[in-house]
């Protein structure tokens, strides 16, 4: 029996006992997805980054015949050992059958296996590249298009819509212009390899539909979409609409998929060189708009790009120059009070971008080269205060970077150095070990000068903007036993000059071990207990002074979870908070049950959650269920329980229908949230409901 052979008969076995127990339609867990990443969930990571990520890869799978080390190293889930295997087993045994091969695979864990299986494919779709085939033949027989429809409300009336109703405050522009449903749609269309199409549509709770185009208001509040052509020639593709733009290690450019520290402490700290990425989230920020060109060889790639996108922005007049400036940027694309609807597109950014990289013989060496140029409507001059000293100000700014990514043997050695306009330097250097297969390890340096500044840089740190950092990170993982996986990272950091939270020179730690056992084919074990020391100021003393001193915040969970491919799924959690700062201590605990089914025909999951916390620096974020493209980390902030309840039904072949129910109580309250969002009552109840049409 030759080698084929052996592997079609034992691929038969696999999807036997496999795909028996799948669902018609096989949705991404990303709950378990993000509990492997972050075990501990927190203000500091990007959510919306890392849901439109993973959406991206199941929209378009990644193709096992294909891939390379750094397409699997996106999904952040696979070590490096493990990434070696895949890619091991594919030169020496051939194509993949199926997907279901990576089960057959030593040193493959079954359980991750199970996590990324909507995220890669083995249809390659290679002859549709082909030109001899017409073009409406293509999209005729080979177009894979879906539409999803959602609708959203809280059921209780906030003030901002109340008062519209009072003339004092209806007045004083403190309202809501809008109603209170929040409305999105979807629509994507593709050719594999050919033709991808993309459109969304939203509006949030308290924006109005209305047609404004001096504003940019065209019914809907915010639009994102894209045209993407791609060719089997020189020219690789042409985007036509929003993208975002990934390089070496996002000194430059890093507004695609990046997270930072968490529960995964070797995978999430390396950035990877996606290049362009076509975007269609509902986030507002982030992201450029204009037409993007890549052209390359086997060996080769050179993209580049143009970008004119209107910015949020709060713009005041400057009586001394003369002139309109942009005191700053607006990220949380709200537009439902006249105080905030001024501020909608009341900045230009112009970009020009190029990405250049070269790849060795045996593609284990890259070497890639960056470029950003921006230019505003308006020049940026922040209010100044001592800690903006060095913050950027002008009319444009310019970066160029230089990177490399080197894979040797069990080594790979990464990094980025680039510059800024304002003068400032910013390096990132690092190297992962795979010591063995149960023992991996990552060192990296960081060092961010106070004057660089890049608008669109996203490396890895501790703050949010690179800049005024200096760090060092160790990361662990080591499987002790079969069954056993232990994880750690030590991260120290300083910033030479003031922060807007410290008004001196700061230094801080953070570490965290996070282990999960295997208790049985279907069962988990996990336990993460994480710290942080940072200084930060106390109240002020005086009219410019502060005094800062060392706070430090523990966080402890603990989890069991039992999920089989089909049936009962079963969870709880327990874990809990302690912010400690001179002598004064707080603290927070929730209690999360997790209970649902799985069918055929769909799923019903829920959740009752007990919580308690002491103040706002000691909210608990836990990851909820949702409907399908939609995220939720809320923060459990008080006293009181938290419940909801979300069901699938696949309704036919080619449509799903989602609901889900959720309140909020609160034993400590009589009124909910704060301002224009405030609810006269103890109780928050949120109703969504979605519907998906593959065609």
């Amino acid at each position: 029996m030759n080698i084929l052979n052996i592997r079609f008969f034992n691929l038969i076995v696999v999807v036997t006992t496999t795909v028996s127990a799948q669902h018609i339609d096989e949705e991404p867990d990303l709950n378990a997805i993000i509990e492997s990443v972050f075990s501990v969930q927190d203000e500091t990571v990007n959510n919306e980054d890392v849901y439109d990520s993973f959406m991206h890869l199941f929209q378009q799978p990644i193709d096992l015949n294909k891939t390379t080390r750094n397409e699997l190293q996106l999904m952040y889930v696979l070590t490096e050992q493990e990434i070696s295997q895949i890619l091991t087993y594919r030169s020496k045994a051939g194509k993949f059958l199926s997907i279901y091969e990576l089960y057959l695979i030593e040193g493959i864990d079954s359980m991750k296996v199970s996590l990324i299986k909507p995220f890669i494919t083995v249809n390659s779709y290679d002859h549709i590249r082909n030109d001899s085939i017409p073009f409406v033949k293509k999209l005729w027989n080979y177009s894979q298009s879906s539409l999803v429809l959602r609708y959203s409300r809280i059921l209780e009336k906030r003030r901002g819509y109340k008062n519209r109703q009072q003339p004092g405050e209806f007045l004083k522009n403190r309202y809501y212009i809008g109603s209170p449903d929040q409305i999105f749609a979807r629509f994507n269309l593709q050719v594999p390899n050919n033709l991808n199409i993309g459109l969304t549509i939203e509006k949030d709770a308290g924006e109005p539909i209305s047609f404004i185009p001096s504003k940019g208001l065209f019914g809907f509040d915010h639009y994102s979409g894209f045209i993407q052509k791609q060719f089997n020639s020189r020219i690789t593709h042409i985007t036509i609409g929003d993208f975002q733009f990934q390089t070496g290690q996002g000194l430059v450019m890093g507004n695609g998929f990046s997270v930072g520290k968490g529960t995964e402490s070797i995978a999430t700290i390396k950035r990877f060189d996606q290049g362009l990425r076509p975007y269609q989230g509902a986030t507002e920020y982030g992201y450029f708009r204009g037409v993007a060109l890549g052209i390359g060889g086997n060996k080769w790639g050179l993209d580049t790009f143009f970008s004119r996108k209107t910015e949020d922005a709060t713009v005041t007049f400057e009586k001394k120059n003369n002139q309109q400036v942009i005191t700053g940027f607006i990220q949380n694309g709200y537009h439902r009070t006249p105080a905030e609807f001024e501020k909608k597109n009341m900045a230009i950014v112009n970009s020009i971008g190029f990405r250049g990289r070269f790849q060795s013989r045996y593609r284990n060496l890259t070497i890639g080269i960056s470029g950003l140029w921006n230019q505003m409507n308006s020049p940026i001059l922040e209010n100044f205060n001592y800690y903006n000293r060095y913050d950027f100000s002008g009319i444009n700014n310019y970066n160029l970077g230089l990177y490399y990514d080197y894979f040797k043997g069990k080594f790979n050695v990464f990094g980025e150095v680039a510059s800024s306009k304002t003068g400032g330097i910013g390096m990132v250097q690092g190297i992962i070990a795979n010591i063995s297969s149960e023992v991996e390890t990552i060192f990296q340096l960081r060092y961010y000068d106070k004057r660089y500044y890049s608008f669109f840089g996203k490396a890895f740190g501790e703050f949010s903007v690179n800049n005024n950092e200096q760090g060092i990170y160790w990361g662990l993982k080591v499987r002790p036993l079969a069954h056993l996986q232990v994880h750690f990272f030590f991260d120290i950091f300083r910033s030479l000059w003031l922060r807007y939270s410290t008004a001196s020179p700061s230094t801080g730690h953070e570490w965290m071990v996070y282990s999960r056992y295997d208790v049985g084919k279907y069962s988990t074990l996990d336990f993460c207990y994480q710290e942080e020391h940072k200084e930060k100021n106390l109240s002020p003393v005086g009219s410019y002074e502060y005094s800062v001193s060392s706070g430090s915040r523990r966080k402890a969970k603990i989890s069991y979870q039992y999920k089989p491919e089909i049936g009962l799924i079963l969870k709880i959690r327990l874990q809990g908070d302690q912010f400690l700062l001179i002598n004064k201590v707080s603290s927070g605990l929730a209690v999360v049950q997790d209970l649902g089914f799985q069918f055929n025909w769909g799923y019903i999951k829920g959740r009752f959650c007990y919580f308690n916390t002491d103040d706002y620096n000691t909210r608990q974020f836990v990851y909820e269920h949702d409907v399908l493209y939609y995220y939720s980390i809320p923060a459990y902030f008080g006293h009181g329980i938290r419940y909801y309840l979300l069901v699938k039904v696949l309704m036919f072949k080619n449509l799903n229908f989602w609901i889900k129910f959720g309140q909020y109580n609160f034993f400590d309250q009589k009124s909910i949230g704060t301002g224009l969002d405030e609810i006269n009552g103890n109780k928050k109840t949120e109703v969504r409901c979605q519907i998906r049409l593959k065609f």
